[in-house]
This record gives structure tokens, C-alpha cells and sequence, in this order.
């Protein structure tokens, strides 16, 4: 038998407020994902069709892996996200103190932490460069970083090559998050939010993915894909 909940007056209200502003917000943000049918891809631009892959629930961290294989599937290379972590991805998750300050790995060296665990970090385009050029050779691999995104379009969606980038979750603005030193001395502040997918297609006003936190083909609006990769330093690569 369900019984029915009774909420006092205030409680009931207090909760049909918060329920109305968290459902104004998820359907006003422009930071919200689209779903893109088939019917629609390359409609009005350029499209590349690439089998979308979830990092859920096996790689919860692993977005960079994720989108890495998606581009090697596509070009031939049969490999599976779990071989790519384990026989090509330099990981590393050693951190420590010292006179009070800490420190731990550089992102540009390593993976940090364990693609496999919620709690890891992530990596940036130098490691999954490395990791693609143990997979496949130095001549399959291009370090695209610094390219403007309607540049990415037209040397390569146009061909029919898919991009890897560096952007944010949900195309969300960063923010600052854990703060520790580099091996170097140098002090790192990671982009809390980090996230890398595969750039597959654009039209008029939005880019399309491949979002390994969805598993599917999704659209952002221009404009926050262009300010969420201007702040993750405008890093893509390329596999052919």
C-alpha cells in the first residue's frame, strides 16, 4: 500500500518554488545540450558520422580516452577504451605534501588519476597525443591546439575528419578548482569542469559532438563552444 505524503503548507510551497526555477534554468540555459536527429545532421553545414561512445559507467573520468577512440574507430583503428587506457595512456596520481604546500602531477605530462574512478581529474591534449602516437604513429597524428574552431570545420569536418576538443561539461563557463604545485615548481590551478569531446559537425548557429557524457550526437550554441574552448587554451587534435 503507498501512503500518500502530507507536506506542511511552507515545506510544499518552499519545494514548488525551487522545482520552478530549476526547470526555468534547465530549459532557458543555452549551455544545455541538444539532441541531433539523423534527419538533420549536414543539413546546413558540414557533418562527419562517427559511432558516439559513452564514458558511462566503465570510465566516469575518462572522457579523454572515450573521444580518443571514437577518432580511431573512425579512421580503422579497432581498438577498445579499456587497451587504450591501459597500453597507451601514461597515468599518474602520486600527490604529496612538503612545508605545507601541495604538490602533484602535471596534466600536460600525465593523466591524472585512474580513468576508471570517479574521483580522478583528467589530462590535456599533450598526453592523448602521446598516447595516440603509441597507438598509431607519428604520421596518423596532428596537434591542432590553437586552430579557432570555423578553421577546424573547414580543414577538416569539410574532409570528412572528425576533431578532438578540449572544452568544458555542458559548455558551462570554468572555474577554479584543487590548486597544487608541478614537479617544475610551477603552480597549477586545475580547470574544474575539463572535459574533452569529439568535434563531429556544425550548421548556422550551433557545433555538433559526439559527447561521451551523453553517448549520442548533441549541438551546443557557437558561442559558449567558442568561449569553452578559448578557456581550456584552444586544444584539439586530430587522427587521419
Amino acid at each position: 500500500e503507498v501512503i500518500p505524503m502530507l507536506w506542511p503548507r511552507r515545506t510544499f510551497c518552499t519545494i514548488t518554488v525551487l522545482l520552478t526555477i530549476l526547470f526555468l534554468v534547465g530549459c532557458s540555459s543555452t549551455y544545455m545540450p541538444r539532441l541531433v536527429d539523423e534527419g538533420e545532421r549536414g543539413a546546413d553545414g558540414g557533418f562527419v558520422e562517427v559511432l558516439p561512445l559513452s564514458q558511462y559507467p566503465d570510465f566516469p573520468t575518462g572522457c579523454e580516452s572515450v573521444t580518443a577512440v571514437m577518432a580511431l574507430n573512425h579512421v580503422g583503428v579497432c581498438v577498445e577504451v579499456e587497451d587504450f587506457i591501459s597500453d597507451h595512456l601514461l597515468c599518474d596520481d602520486y600527490f604529496y605534501e612538503e612545508d605545507g604546500l601541495l604538490y602533484g602531477p602535471d596534466p600536460y605530462a600525465v593523466f591524472i588519476g585512474d580513468p576508471r574512478t570517479p574521483h580522478s581529474f583528467g589530462c590535456m591534449a599533450l598526453v592523448i597525443e602521446q598516447a595516440l602516437l603509441s597507438c598509431v604513429g607519428e604520421e596518423r597524428v596532428t596537434n591542432t591546439t590553437g586552430e579557432t574552431l570555423p578553421t577546424l570545420c573547414r580543414n577538416y569536418i569539410d574532409n570528412g575528419i572528425p576533431v578532438i576538443l578540449w572544452a568544458t561539461m555542458e559548455m558551462l563557463p570554468v572555474s577554479s578548482g584543487r590548486v597544487w604545485f608541478l614537479p617544475d615548481g610551477r603552480q597549477f590551478v586545475w580547470p574544474s569542469g575539463e572535459h574533452c569531446l569529439l568535434l563531429v559537425g556544425y550548421n548556422e548557429n550551433e557545433y555538433l559532438f559526439n559527447d561521451p557524457r551523453h553517448g549520442v550526437v548533441v549541438a551546443y550554441d557557437k558561442n559558449s563552444v567558442e568561449v569553452a574552448y578559448a578557456s581550456l587554451g584552444k586544444q584539439s587534435l586530430v587522427v587521419q
